[in-house]
């Protein structure tokens, strides 16, 4: 997985890039220049420093998929060594071949990142990313046989059966590690094709909600008793009116409903929700969510429904239940069981086209700005005498209307 917090992100620059080129410096510096002198200098505290600082420059969010920036980004290193190195040492600094070496291996590297953040999945950016890494440390070599042996000819230098060794195996090397990273890249991709397909899946399943809430805590799938506002709404008469439609028409109907109804839980965010054919069921953790999200989703379905004469009725009550995944060893759903979810699908049986019926129970945990109508007492079965009220609406700045109208008006 790509790291995703900024410390993920700092760490994975700071190892596989801005730390490449200090760590072959200091050790050139150490055991071919100056030995155990070294680390009393300020010099490899100060390119330890730069990589750093380039790590993190490199982890900020805005940098991430800008060719521009991510070139610049790799160039912050050099630039922070050479400037306060140069305050120390003048001009001289550029007499070393090492400091050279490092501004022409930042500048490759940062050349291929930044191709790379243009077209991910370019494979010649990758492999050339790594054939710098391998040649840069037989460069680096190279400045220490230069540094211990200056005299030494040229094609006496190449010519060298270790020299020769390493100016194959090592670029060699290099290629083997780009077509590792190569064939890693292409199962990570489909290792998060997989992994966004199973979300999505789960997401239908569970919803975006509940979901984050299993992924952050596994147990919270446990059944547990809870004090849920449950919302059951059904489509007056669909049984008689899709008697004379098609299958496919239907489906349409329906998913065209649907479709308009997520915008409703995208707003009001319910714990979880289900479509059974025209009904839905929705769990909400307190009744004004439920009340608001009633207002709304019947002002979304009477836009699908009115013009093929049809309406929803609502209905909404107030309790405790059971909540959490219930099944099998082989399959499990979640789901919310109990008296109170048996007596809001009751209440939603009682109410008319476009009526939206609330217990008195849940009406009572519903601030003053709801507007619901008398209380009345309906018979359902095995409740003879169940007080409710009809909601009309939200009252806002002195005038009644519905939610969605609110949500407009703020938008």
């Amino acid at each position: 997985m790509q790291p995703t917090t900024f410390r993920q992100r700092f760490w994975s620059a700071l190892l596989t890039n801005s730390l490449h080129y200090p760590v072959l410096n200091l050790l050139l510096e150490w055991l071919v220049i100056s030995h155990a002198a070294f680390f009393f200098r300020v010099d490899p505290y100060l390119i330890v420093t730069a990589a750093a600082i380039q790590a993190a420059v490199l982890a900020m969010p805005a940098v991430e998929e800008r060719a521009l920036r991510v070139l610049g980004a790799n160039l912050v290193g050099p630039a922070v060594y050479t400037a306060v190195e140069m305050l120390m040492e003048g001009m001289e600094f550029w007499d070393k071949p090492n400091h050279v070496l490092y501004w022409v291996y930042s500048l490759i590297i940062g050349l291929f990142a930044a191709w790379r953040a243009r077209v991910p999945e370019c494979r010649v950016a990758i492999f050339g990313a790594y054939l710098a890494r391998a040649v840069v440390l037989l460069a680096v070599y190279a400045v220490g046989e230069y540094f211990t042996t200056p005299t030494m000819p040229l094609m006496h230098w190449v010519q060298d059966p270790t020299h020769a060794f390493l100016g194959a195996a090592v670029p060699l090397l290099g290629i083997v590690g780009a077509l590792a990273d190569v064939n890693a890249q292409r199962y990570m991709l489909l290792l998060q094709d997989a992994n966004r397909r199973l979300q999505t899946y789960a997401e239908w399943f569970f919803g975006k909600r509940l979901f984050r809430e299993l992924v952050e805590n596994p147990r919270a799938g446990e059944p547990r008793r809870q004090q849920r506002a449950i919302f059951f709404s059904d489509v007056r008469g669909f049984t008689a009116w899709s008697e004379e439609r098609t299958p496919e028409a239907l489906m349409e109907a329906l998913q065209a409903w649907y479709l308009a109804a997520e915008e409703v839980w995208e707003r009001c965010r319910p714990v979880r929700y289900k479509f059974t054919a025209d009904e839905v069921m929705a769990v909400f953790a307190s009744v004004e969510e439920a009340a608001r999200a009633a207002l709304l989703f019947r002002r979304v379905s009477e836009s699908i429904w009115q013009p093929h004469g049809l309406s929803v009725g609502i209905g909404i009550h107030w309790g405790p239940v059971v909540e959490g995944l219930i099944g099998g060893r082989e399959v499990k759903y979640y789901d919310v069981i109990g008296d109170t979810v048996n007596t809001a699908q009751r209440i939603e049986k009682g109410a008319r086209q476009g009526e939206i019926l609330i217990s008195e129970k849940a009406y009572r945990r519903l601030p003053p700005e709801f507007e619901a109508g008398p209380l009345m007492t309906i018979a359902v079965k095995d409740k003879p005498h169940l007080q409710v009220r009809a909601l009309r609406g939200q009252v806002e700045r002195g005038t009644t209307q519905e939610y969605v109208e609110t949500q407009e008006a703020l938008a």
